[in-house]
């Protein structure tokens, strides 16, 4: 269920740009020096990952 009240849709929204913002910048060197993955295949699991945060159903919820 998608949060109602509009201050923790927007909380909300603010997380999932920043973690999208973050994967970007933090993931590629983590998987390229710690899990020597390319950078091609790196790409495409950021992508994922980005769709994932946008899928509601994947959501979890925590009390703040």
């Amino acid at each position: 269920m998608y949060a109602t009240a509009k201050r923790e849709r927007e909380i909300g929204d603010k997380f999932n740009k920043i973690c999208k913002d973050g994967l970007g910048s933090y993931c590629n060197y983590l998987l390229h020096e710690y899990l020597s993955m390319d950078m091609p295949e790196i790409h495409v699991l950021i992508a994922k990952a980005r769709q994932d945060l946008d899928n509601l159903a994947l959501k979890p919820y925590v009390d703040l």
